[in-house]
């Protein structure tokens, strides 16, 4: 006879396999402008909860069980347990082809936006010196002028953030995904303005020094579209960093401290980051969606669906939530680069896995990151050492406080003596970009 805590293991195996399997299922909500099956039609955003993991998703907990041996033979049922995980606190929104956000109900901020620019798309602003070409399309152009922030409807009161939250609080409504980049739709421009893609902002940082980046995207995203294939993609995302704190009771100043506003009525409170980072790449993609697949024959050979992307340029940035930062001389962009890897460590994502490769299961920690981002941590290194960048207080734990050493140099020159200019073509995006090094006027 089994021993009575075999059938205890086996039992609590299954339980696992189960709610790893609802949760697989259950891992957010989409929600689009554009019409799709199996969905729910609320004016003009639709909510769909469906999910593709695959032809053989069902099999997961099976191969799973079947891995214990006779575990298999306990019998539990998926369905059952399915519907009562809790659900998770990542909600998904897809308003429209160029906008994707996640957003985080526990500390009622986006989890990240990205966006997908275009030159086709250009700013209402930086377009005004355009003269004919702007009049000519100025009446399909967005405005501002008349929008107002709304709260995100499909999300439960006291998970979502409210406008009352930012009332007389000090801190702005930050855009994550700037309106300025959806200014050729009106509709795209509405679909910024809600609460699910801001974030609270100390207003000088907001209204100045974020304002910069954000132009400084805009300009990347123009200048660097020449041609129909190419685009860059954004995201941007908030980040809760901590300062080194001593130890009162052993001395160890080794410890760090967490610390951080909340704005709003307890127990639903919108937590203030301290950071914010923007990670940006420009791909080369020859057919970039259906639409150009359509201008060819439908007799084409053509295998049909997106075509590869081909990672170009990229950079990381991160930069502190204070009103601060700057002060008289302004700010350079270059001295807010940072690795990816470690901004990968602190936002706890996985940027642009298509472009940059991901995380492969390997005892070998050394060779489980994938080279792609070496090098991007590489050319980054390189970037920030020619021009003698030197760490920022207020980012230490993002890069651990170490600065660039000769053993590290070492490495870091190997490896892109060894990986460049083949396989990898992609270089940093302030290379030879002097909109990186030049101090950028911050005051209001």
């Amino acid at each position: 006879m089994l021993p009575r805590s075999w059938f205890t293991h086996a039992a609590s195996f299954c339980v696992g396999a189960a709610t790893a399997a609802a949760v697989l299922i259950q891992s957010s909500l989409t929600v689009s402008r554009d019409n799709s099956d199996k969905s729910i039609d609320s004016g003009n955003r639709i909510i769909t909860s469906d999910l593709d993991y695959g032809e053989n998703n069902k099999e997961v907990p099976l191969r799973a069980l079947a891995a214990r041996g006779s575990v298999s033979s306990i019998e539990c049922s998926i369905e059952s347990m399915q519907a009562m995980i809790p659900t998770l606190p990542v909600r998904f929104f897809h308003p429209n082809d160029k906008l994707v956000i996640a957003f985080d109900t526990r500390n009622k901020n986006p989890l990240f936006s990205m966006e997908r620019l275009t030159e086709r798309s250009p700013s209402r602003e930086e377009d005004a010196s355009e003269g004919e070409a702007f009049v000519r399309d100025r009446k399909a152009a967005a405005s501002r002028k008349n929008k107002r922030f709304r709260e995100e409807s499909f999300l439960l009161p006291y998970h979502r953030s409210r406008n009352h939250h930012y009332r007389n609080s000090g801190y702005d409504r930050g855009h994550l995904a700037p309106a300025a980049d959806f200014s050729s739709s009106d509709d795209d421009m509405d679909d910024t303005f809600v609460l699910s893609n801001v974030s609270p902002q100390l207003p000088r940082f907001n209204r100045s020094v974020w304002l910069r980046l954000e132009e400084f995207v805009r300009r990347v995203a123009k200048s660097e579209g020449s041609k129909p294939s190419i685009e860059t993609w954004v995201v941007t995302g908030p980040l809760w960093l901590p300062s080194l704190a001593a130890n009162a009771d052993s001395g160890d100043d080794g410890n760090f401290l967490f610390s951080y506003r909340g704005i709003g009525n307890p127990p639903s409170l919108v937590s203030v980051p301290t950071h914010f980072f923007k990670v940006l790449v420009v791909v080369d993609r020859k057919m970039t969606d259906e639409q150009s697949q359509s201008t060819k024959s439908r007799d084409s050979t053509s295998s049909g669906g997106n075509s590869e992307a081909t990672l170009k340029k990229f950079a990381a940035f991160v930069l502190p939530n204070s009103n601060s930062i700057g002060g008289n001389s302004g700010i350079r962009l270059i001295d807010f680069a940072v690795r990816l890897t470690d901004l990968e460590a602190a936002s706890g994502l996985e940027f642009f896995p298509a472009l940059f490769g991901e995380y492969v299961d390997n005892l070998d920690s050394a060779t489980s990151v994938p080279l792609q981002k070496k090098v991007a941590d590489a050319l980054t290194d390189d970037i920030r050492s020619e021009q003698k960048v030197t760490t920022i207080s207020s980012m230490v734990p993002l890069s651990n406080g170490e600065k660039l050493s000769k053993g590290r140099h070492r490495k870091m020159k190997q490896l892109l003596h060894e990986n460049t200019p083949v396989p990898f073509s992609f270089q940093h995006l302030c290379r030879k970009n002097e909109a990186c090094f030049k101090f950028l006027n911050v005051q209001q």
